[in-house]
């Protein structure tokens, strides 16, 4: 498990307290390893190293989710952020990700740092 995994666990339980039983948890990490150098300029990467995403989940029929999302800068998990928790409580009946896509749609109204990018 790496440091950002933990944090983000450790905020899952902040979040939910002890109240985990009834639910699954899934955590991925998107790592980039042109970060590691000056290689992310040139290829146009992001600077930041790693991106973790857990879920945790409704063991049943997924009425609720809870998404928590974090960063770290380096490889060496130095400088690790939790960027946010977004939670559905209706579920798959929340429309989770067209949510999250007009969220943001919306936000690259507000500000450019939210604008697409081309990879």
């Amino acid at each position: 498990m790496t440091t950002l995994e933990k944090a983000i666990r450790d905020k899952l339980s902040e979040v939910h307290g002890k109240d985990l039983e009834y639910g699954y948890i899934k955590y991925d990490e998107d790592k980039n390893e042109d970060a590691k150098s000056d290689k992310w300029s040139e290829t146009n990467t992001s600077y930041i190293y790693a991106t973790g995403t857990l879920l945790f989940c409704d063991a049943n029929k997924s009425d609720w989710c809870t998404l928590i999302i974090g960063t770290s800068r380096d490889a060496n998990y130095n400088s690790i952020e939790i960027h946010g928790v977004l939670h559905f409580k209706e579920g798959e009946n929340a429309d989770c990700r067209r949510v999250l896509d007009r969220a943001l749609e919306s936000a690259a109204h507000l500000h450019p740092i939210f604008e697409p990018k081309e990879y």
